[in-house]
């Protein structure tokens, strides 16, 4: 028997959605189709008060409980949390989404009290056989205080979420690393850790490679960048994909990432292409990427589909009524502004683009039905969400939209996996 899946990226939701409206009962009645009805939490659940992290996913994201009631109302059933904003309010927060999601029965997956914890896969059984999530996210080296740990020795858990670390090593050619090595041995850069060798707590880079402050620069032929997945992170997913594959009849790999190759924000970067083959050579039924906030491409890898980024489903980005001081400081706020004024004019600037600028609001909603391993079929709806300067109510909500609207947009993100898409009627079905 197939399975049926629904995705959508990611649900920023920090309010509830509209009331009686017509384009969230349509969007139920979609949701409904699928045995597996899957979507991204991109928030912390805090009715009471705690304290924002020393660092934060960009900005600090958090909602009030019943934005979970809205999204189970809707039809969702599997839900991942592991993103750049699930520590946003340190263990407090975590701990308080983490209350709220099991208080619900929501079954999630991506942080909890331990790395193995946060590691787990979660399993929803249907109609269709059961299905397994397990939940990741790759973050800047700034968030890596996110990241979970095991016990050891008499050393507790830490909580975090299941973090993907990852490599980045620049190149340059021998011209250029000949003049960076002086600079570095001329300006002490590299005192730090030439005591921490001779001390023995850091390890000596390889002779071609040159540590410039934190930045790994390799000797090569010519200038370029090379990402590439973290061993211990990528060995461990693995494992948990072919284990949970030994209870279960279809395993699903949520990443979320915000890396990009160059300067192209719909191009994943090295790395993400490389952890999502090796997920699916390990067992895994499909990768589904958020993060970015836009569409990035779709592959077909060996009969199974890669989606690099679902963009945005709900995107709620500009409600704020409170806001922590850190906030204030980093972004140069008035500190007499209460959070929602503050937020109405970082809106107002040109810096403040993502809010302004529409294509943080168009998405899909993909449909895909697996038998035996087997990809049946794949079809996305395309989606918008309220992008205007219009009622309030309605910004960042999705609603169906024509295939027009992301059709060019999805065809040149994918084109260079050679994916191929067909417009039939009002949904883009993708050719297997």
């Amino acid at each position: 028997m197939a399975v049926s899946i629904i995705a959508t990226g990611d649900s920023f939701i920090t309010q509830r959605l509209p009331r009686d409206d017509e384009g969230c009962r349509a969007l139920k009645r979609i949701l409904s189709k699928a045995d597996v009805r899957f979507t991204n939490l991109e928030t912390v659940i805090i009715d009471k008060d705690c304290f924002a992290n020393t660092f934060c996913g960009g900005a600090y994201v958090w909602s009030p409980s019943y934005v979970l009631d809205e999204l189970q109302k809707l039809g969702f059933n599997l839900y991942s949390w592991a993103n750049n904003h699930t520590m946003d309010f340190s263990y407090n927060g975590l701990n308080s989404t983490i209350k709220n999601l099991k208080e619900r029965n929501m079954i999630y997956a991506g942080a909890g009290s331990s790395l193995y914890e946060a590691s787990m896969p979660a399993f929803l059984n249907t109609q269709g056989g059961r299905v397994a999530l397990l939940s990741q996210a790759s973050l800047y080296n700034s968030q890596r205080g996110a990241r979970a740990g095991d016990p050891h020795d008499a050393f507790p858990a830490r909580p975090g979420l299941n973090l993907l670390r990852y490599n980045v090593e620049y190149i340059v050619t021998e011209e250029q690393m000949n003049v960076l090595r002086d600079v570095v041995t001329k300006t002490d850069m590299d005192a730090d850790d030439a005591l921490g060798i001779a001390q023995g707590f850091v390890q000596s880079p390889p002779n071609d490679i040159l540590d410039f402050d934190g930045v790994k620069l390799r000797l090569g032929n010519s200038n370029g960048r090379m990402t590439y997945p973290d061993e211990r992170d990528m060995l461990r997913m693995e494992r948990h994909i072919k284990a949970a594959l030994m209870n279960s009849d279809y395993a699903i790999v949520s990443i979320h990432s915000h890396q990009m190759k160059g300067r192209n924000e719909n191009e994943p970067d090295f790395f993400l292409e490389e952890y999502a083959h090796r997920c699916i050579d390990a067992g895994a039924s499909a990768v589904i990427g958020s993060g970015t906030h836009l569409l990035r491409g779709i592959e077909i890898y060996k009969n199974r589909p890669i989606f690099y980024s679902l963009g945005n489903f709900i995107f709620q980005s500009r409600f704020a009524s409170r806001i922590p001081a850190d906030t204030i400081e980093s972004r140069g706020y008035n500190p007499e502004h209460y959070g929602a004024e503050a937020m109405f004019i970082h809106s107002k600037i040109p810096q403040g683009a993502m809010g302004k600028n529409s294509i943080y609001y168009r998405s899909v909603i993909s449909y895909w039905e697996i038998k035996n391993g087997k990809l049946l079929k794949l079809i996305l709806l395309p989606i918008k969400l309220g992008f205007s300067n219009g009622p309030y109510n309605v910004n960042g909500c999705p609603q169906t939209a024509e295939p027009s609207l992301i059709y060019d947009e999805i065809v040149s993100a994918s084109k260079s996996y050679g994916t191929k898409f067909e417009v039939k009627g009002n949904i883009i079905e993708v050719k297997i």
